[in-house]
């Protein structure tokens, strides 16, 4: 028998209604190319790069594929995207309208969590079983084909296209985090230790 149980998550104190968003595409994470895909990350940006002139890609985070990413950038004059290192990442989810989380595989994802926190809408591959635990497709996230980069860069167009849909989902982000909190997810951990017991008992 295997039970699943989320990390434990603590809601940041803030108001949702008077962050400042901008037009802010956020990646936040290691920086290498088995685990984390930043090769398909900069083939996305390419394509939204060339349709997005009046939006910057943020990326927090470093990593052995930083200078990699940095040459790509560079050599594809993608003036747009900008590398601030490893950084405290909550001033940024606060910024960020969209969080892009190209992972292959993950255990949890506590990056997805965080940036719902602060009303960052995630657009992710459902590529691991827990990204359906984190985001519910088209109500606080939205989850691609995984390893489909034309559909990735096809629903995040069509998210900034309906900026009424963003900010519901920004909302609804911000709101469902709450079940990943400490006092929900202990008394998963309890129900998980009296079923144990129980059964020894019965047994």
């Amino acid at each position: 028998k295997i039970v699943a149980i989320n990390n434990p998550f603590s809601k940041p104190d803030i108001n949702i209604n008077t962050l400042k968003k901008e037009n802010i595409i956020l990646f936040v994470g290691r920086l290498n190319i088995m685990q984390k895909r930043i090769d398909l990350l900069l083939e996305i940006w390419l394509k939204l790069n060339k349709k997005l002139s009046d939006w910057q890609f943020w990326v927090v985070g470093d990593g052995p594929e930083r200078l990699f990413m940095e040459n790509f950038c560079k050599d594809n004059d993608m003036i747009n995207v900008k590398f601030f290192g490893k950084r405290k990442p909550d001033e940024f989810y606060k910024r960020a309208k969209i969080l892009h989380f190209t992972s292959a595989y993950e255990g949890f994802g506590n990056v997805l969590v965080e940036a719902q926190s602060y009303g960052c809408v995630p657009i992710l591959f459902n590529s691991y079983s827990s990204a359906e635990d984190i985001v519910t497709h088209n109500e606080n996230g939205i989850l691609i084909t995984p390893f489909d980069i034309d559909e990735f860069v096809d629903k995040t167009l069509e998210l900034i296209s309906n900026p009424l849909k963003l900010e519901e989902m920004k909302f609804n982000a911000f709101n469902s985090i709450d079940k990943f909190s400490y006092d929900k997810t202990y008394k998963k951990w309890e129900i998980l230790l009296d079923n144990i017991t129980y059964d020894r008992e019965v047994h």
